[in-house]
């Protein structure tokens, strides 16, 4: 049985470029202002399932946002700012946030309604499972 393999593509209508002001000048910098990162990605397939494992360092649970809309995929979290307490910031050579984002193109054997997705030490990992009809199948032959 032939199955659709899983495209990885970056779309191109999707993409932001980062801005140039600095941190120490934009003290409260808004997530669609911040650099954006494309979450190192593996992607594997059995004769069940896909699983995609993303790295997102720094990113809390509520901060991961997953969507299926037709037969994309897309990967968005960010990262809580990082906490001075009681020091002022004089100068900044990095973001301490950082915004991901990633798209997939999903086989029309993915079965959308039971992907499942968790988020362990900065490790997403999703399981899409393929549809029944897209599952390899042992067909019996009879004597006739």
């Amino acid at each position: 049985m032939h199955t659709q393999p899983m495209t990885v593509r970056r779309d191109d209508a999707f993409a932001t470029s980062a801005t140039s002001a600095t941190s120490a000048e934009r003290p409260s910098v808004d997530a669609a202002a911040l650099p954006v990162f494309e979450p190192v990605t593996n992607v594997y397939e059995t004769a069940e399932r896909f699983h995609v494992v993303a790295e997102l360092p720094g990113v809390d649970q509520d901060a991961v946002d997953l969507v299926i809309d037709r037969n994309r995929l897309a990967i968005k979290a960010t990262t809580a700012p990082a906490t001075t307490d009681g020091l002022r910031g004089l100068h900044r050579e990095y973001h301490d946030r950082k915004r991901f984002e990633r798209w997939f193109v999903l086989p029309d054997s993915v079965d959308r309604a039971h992907v499942t997705a968790t988020l362990k030490d900065g490790v997403l990992t999703l399981v899409l499972p393929k549809a029944e009809q897209a599952k390899p199948r042992r067909i019996e032959v009879t004597t006739g």
